[in-house]
């Protein structure tokens, strides 16, 4: 080994250039991996807070519905559910609904929101003014907007309504409907009591209701 380091000497000599690039590239090149190795690691993803949970799109609805249905009661339903859905869920609507009114009322395809509240009228409620549909259509599309409209396009004519839409008067029921119709037409209302289609007690009631 004594004179194994010495017999170098000559070699170095000669190849001197070429052995201070080869060492100032060693050089570098440990000094890259020192500097630049840890910048290439991946770096740890960041992970939430003890108790933080990531938001996520609301999933469910909770929509109350009351008035004449089945069951009236606050409802899970999905998103995107509809009117009709919560209807269903409700158990439908029930004989003392107004089906006439909640068919030119309602928009049963319409998309639900969250906290929305549904309200079914009775006969009872149209029939003595709670919802005066006499003189205005309430528009459930949206909630707590109305559309004005005349006295005259609300009434039910008795010359041209349907069976349903007679039975769906206070105290008219499907064998009165049936007799109303039976008895067209009409040139005066009074002729409902005279053709004894309506008893007068019941052509009292109705006067602001009905239509030619």
């Amino acid at each position: 080994m004594e004179g194994f380091l010495p017999s170098l000497i000559p070699f170095f000599r000669k190849y001197a250039l070429e052995t201070v690039f080869l060492t100032l590239a060693l050089l570098c090149t440990a000094l890259s991996f020192v500097f630049f190795l840890p910048r290439t690691t991946s770096q740890p993803v960041p992970q939430p807070a003890l108790g933080e949970t990531a938001p996520s799109p609301a999933q469910v609805l909770y929509v109350d519905v009351s008035g004449s249905v089945a069951n009236p009661d606050v409802y899970k339903l999905k998103a995107g559910a509809r009117l009709k859905d919560a209807i269903r869920q409700a158990g439908g609507l029930t004989d003392e609904a107004d089906k006439a009114f909640f068919g030119r009322n309602y928009n049963l395809a319409r998309l639900l929101s969250d906290q929305e509240k549904i309200f079914v009228p009775s006969l009872y409620d149209t029939g003595n003014g709670t919802v005066l549909e006499n003189k205005r259509v309430l528009d459930y599309t949206q909630p707590q907007v109305a559309v004005a409209t005349t006295e005259l396009q609300t009434r039910i004519s008795v010359n041209s309504a349907t069976p349903e839409e007679l039975d769906s008067l206070p105290s008219v029921g499907a064998k009165t409907a049936q007799l109303i119709i039976q008895n067209r037409p009409y040139t005066a209302l009074d002729e409902l009591v005279r053709k004894k289609a309506l008893d007068q007690k019941t052509y009292d009631s109705l006067l602001s209701l009905i239509s030619l």
